[in-house]
């Protein structure tokens, strides 16, 4: 998550550092546009993610929030983080909760 963390370019050499320093990694990175599939960045962010993933295995990754849970399944991993969709929220302007099924769990 590049403005809470390493820019791709820093990330190798930052989790070699942090390997040795004995930190247990999570490669994360949140979709900017998630809740539409079709947005040319979402592709971008995934190639990135992927390319990065293989080069530190073996590595925990997560990637999907709400919209990517739905949108990319493939992408689930180790973790995901569910968000508004925990409050019975659609993270879909087009799609509503009900249609998905989703209701509070909180």
């Amino acid at each position: 998550m590049n403005r809470l963390g390493f820019t791709p370019d820093q990330l190798l050499d930052a989790a070699q550092h942090l390997r040795i320093a004995g930190f247990n990694l999570v490669l994360t990175m949140h979709f900017a546009n998630a809740d539409q599939p079709a947005h040319p960045l979402n592709q971008q962010q995934m190639s990135t993610f992927l390319k990065l993933k293989q080069q530190l295995e073996p590595i925990e990754a997560s990637c999907c929030n709400s919209a990517a849970i739905y949108n990319y399944p493939e992408l689930h991993f180790d973790y995901v983080r569910p968000g508004i969709m925990l409050y019975g929220s659609s993270p879909f302007a087009d799609i509503s909760a009900k249609t998905l099924g989703l209701q509070p769990v909180m």
